[in-house]
């Protein structure tokens, strides 16, 4: 036993026999277990043992040297158990100072950690049967070091004695402010490692869900949770790879260790996705869970990623739902951007195939915060190691979304010229059909593609069909390509693209679209039967789709008798979808309102959980026949907010733009003499800036305005469906067509 193990008894020792200096016993036996505890650290040396799960009592020490942080009370950990008074975390709280200071008393509590929150500076939640308290940091038993310094520290599991400084943090949050591990016993198992089965990572993906499993890997990435918390991470190694959900080891390992655990092999999918995903054959991201860390060998080991399949962000993007791809690792020469919309925070970063929009966005839970390392990159075609970490599932389909796992500069990469009419005919010429039709799109045709990125030149597109009675194309005398298919026939044509560049062989590739019947929609009322309807109805309503929602995936659906918010049932819903396009929707009318007030007051009403039953296509102007002409700005501020109705109003008004913006939010309003009107959004900047350039205090425009109470507001907000200047230059709001 090393002599630091003794300390706190020494200490204890020695305060009693100060306050027994007549008491020659006491005294005798203080300095026999003084020598004893000399002899003993001679013969030890340095040498300590890792501790095991059997029990035994550990504290966590530092080495003599003068401590970097003074004790505040000198008898902590010297104190025996007869004179701790040791609190329970009922307790603690209850004797919290009420203003929210930290006390500069320490206190004592027993306690089992629940989690480790933080491994660096030791941030924990605890728990007794009494409940639970957060620890904001932990150090050794005499404050000197922090948690992520010790030799031997507590894990999940682990019971801890710890002497703190608490406080009602700002009021709202218990806490245990600095807490000293005076010692801790580790926790017995519940787990045995006979249960779980040995194998490969390969062989680990492809075993049943709820299989226990032991599997040996080097880390690869380290994902994070929301507040930059580590939550998981890959490890690759037999030539595969798979991700390892698990706060708890995350926080114990870096990347290039080598580590072996013990886990339960899954499948996840979010319960609110499962219909969508089952809908799409997807089986859910294949992952590690309730791990346990075996065996750690805090090295920097080499990453080997040549096992990793050679695809193209497409092949990646557009592989089945049903195959077991998450997690697995690919490799592929990808465009990686960084957007940010102004006055937004968060950042988005994309890997895109080399048309430099095929691809798909980088999962983060950190507002993008765990990928600002891609910013060197941003534009650049890179050499990308990457992996489909999970995949989201709508009604309409299933997205993979990637994890970079390593990323290489390529140096001013040089775009093979003899690709490039594959490249026109996969990327643009067959991207433009849909697999099906009911109804005649008159779609125009690219008939020639470019690229800045790639600098190939210009390659040019041609199409033909083996069945014009069912689809054919036209050509006018414009030179403008139309692609039909024939209303009211049914039957599959083949369609043939053609891809041509000077100098290079043609590439060609077919495709079969299926011509249907259109969708019976005889049921379909207009916009005014759906604004009347009874709430909870479910609708099916035909309009033109006019300018977008705010807040809201969805737009105002509008013909000759009204217009109605419709918010999709999913954003997904709206690819494809463009303002002018005659649609007829599936949806339920409502009386919306978030509220955090308990029952609301005030609603907007609208159609929610909406899903496209038939495009019509085409590009009308939307109706104005239904839009309330001749008010003012202060006439739709003193509208009745308890009349829900005018939600489903459109005004025609003259006004101006003001924009507020500050370091932590942007509001944009409308403005006319003293009347101001807020428009509804969480950031003007970046939702409203399409109207940035008409901001003037001098200059009114004519405005079309939806008057709308999302959120159970005492009173009307506003969205902005178009602005038309003195010129006659109408622009409208196209938010959700344009993401």
């Amino acid at each position: 036993m090393h002599l630091s193990r003794l300390q706190p008894l020494l200490i204890y020792l020695k305060e009693k026999s100060k306050k027994m200096k007549k008491n020659r016993k006491f005294l005798s036996l203080f300095l026999s277990v003084l020598s004893c505890a000399t002899l003993v650290s001679c013969g030890e040396g340095n040498n300590t043992s890792a501790p095991s799960n059997t029990g035994n009592v550990t504290t966590p020490s530092t080495p003599s040297a003068p401590s970097s942080k003074p004790s505040t009370d000198e008898n902590n950990s010297s104190k025996n158990e007869d004179e701790k008074k040791i609190y329970t975390i009922a307790e603690l709280i209850a004797m919290m100072p009420s203003d929210g200071s930290a006390t500069t008393e320490r206190y004592y509590v027993r306690a089992t950690i629940k989690s480790i929150d933080n491994a660096d500076y030791g941030a924990m939640t605890i728990e007794d049967s009494t409940g639970t308290l957060s620890v904001y940091g932990t150090y050794s038993s005499d404050g000197a070091k922090r948690y992520s310094e010790l030799d031997e520290k507590p894990v999940k599991g682990d019971t801890v004695l710890l002497y703190g400084t608490i406080q009602n943090y700002k009021s709202k949050t218990p806490e245990i402010k600095s807490g000293w591990i005076i010692e801790f016993t580790k926790g017995t198992p519940s787990w045995s490692e006979d249960d779980y089965t040995e194998m490969t990572i390969g062989e680990a993906r492809e075993a049943d869900v709820d299989s226990l499993v032991k599997v040996t890997g080097v880390v690869s990435r380290i994902t994070f949770a929301s507040g930059m918390k580590p939550n998981g991470f890959i490890i690759v190694g037999d030539n595969s790879s798979i991700y390892v959900y698990d706060n708890q080891i995350a926080i114990a390992v870096a990347v290039g260790n080598k580590i072996t655990l013990l886990a339960k092999k899954t499948m996840f999918i979010p319960s609110k996705e499962a219909s969508s995903a089952k809908k799409f054959g997807y089986k859910g991201a294949c992952q590690l869970i309730d791990g346990h860390l075996l065996s750690n060998d805090e090295s920097t080991n080499d990453l080997d990623l040549s096992f990793a399949q050679e695809k193209t962000v497409k092949e990646v993007i557009e592989t089945s739902p049903s195959d077991n791809i998450t997690s697995l690792i690919y490799h592929s020469n990808a465009l990686i951007k960084r957007v940010q919309k102004e006055g937004q925070s968060f950042v988005n970063y994309y890997i895109d195939d080399l048309d430099g929009k095929t691809g798909s966005y980088v999962y983060t839970a950190c507002d993008g915060k765990d990928f600002a390392w891609m910013d060197q990159y941003d534009g650049k075609i890179c050499s990308v190691y990457y992996t489909a970490l999970n995949a989201k599932s709508t009604s309409t389909g299933v997205l993979f979304r990637f994890l970079p796992i390593k990323i290489e500069d390529n140096n001013n990469y040089q775009f093979d010229k003899a690709e490039a009419p594959k490249f026109a005919v996969e990327y643009y010429g067959l991207e433009q059909f849909d697999t099906s039709y009911s109804a005649d799109p008159k779609k125009e045709m690219l008939t020639s593609v470019t690229s800045d990125l790639l600098n190939f030149g210009t390659a040019t597109l041609s199409y033909s069909s083996n069945n014009t009675d069912l689809a054919y194309f036209e050509t006018g005398e414009d030179g403008k390509v139309i692609f039909h298919v024939n209303n009211g026939t049914e039957g599959t044509a083949t369609i043939t693209v053609t891809g041509h560049l000077d100098g290079q062989t043609d590439f060609s590739k077919t495709m079969d679209i299926k011509i249907t019947k259109p969708v019976d929609v005889s049921s379909a009322v207009n916009v005014k039967a759906a604004i009347d309807a009874s709430k909870d109805t479910e609708l099916l309503v035909k309009g033109v789709i006019g300018p977008s929602l705010v807040n809201k995936d969805g737009f105002y659906l509008i013909d000759d008798t009204g217009s109605l918010a419709v918010v999709m049932n999913s954003r997904d819903e709206l690819e494809g979808l463009q303002i002018g396009q005659t649609v007829y929707i599936k949806g339920k009318r409502d009386l919306f309102a978030s509220s955090r007030k308990g029952t609301p007051s005030y609603f907007e009403r609208c159609m929610t959980g909406c899903q496209i039953v038939k495009n019509e296509f085409g590009n009308v102007d939307y109706s104005t026949a239904s839009f309330i002409k001749g008010k003012t700005l202060a006439d739709l501020i003193a509208l009745p907010v308890a009349d829900n109705y005018h939600t489903a109003e459109v005004y025609v008004i003259t006004a101006g733009l003001k924009f507020v913006s500050t370091k932590n939010y942007s509001n944009a309003y409308l403005k006319d003499g003293d009347s101001e009107m807020r428009l509804y959004c969480t950031n003007a900047a970046g939702q409203y800036g399409w109207i940035k350039p008409y901001e003037d205090d001098t200059k009114t425009y004519t405005m079309e305005v939806a008057v709308c109470n999302w959120n159970d507001k005492n009173y009307f907000t506003a969205c902005l469906l178009s602005i038309t200047d003195s010129n006659g230059n109408k622009v409208m709001n196209t938010l959700n067509f344009n993401s």
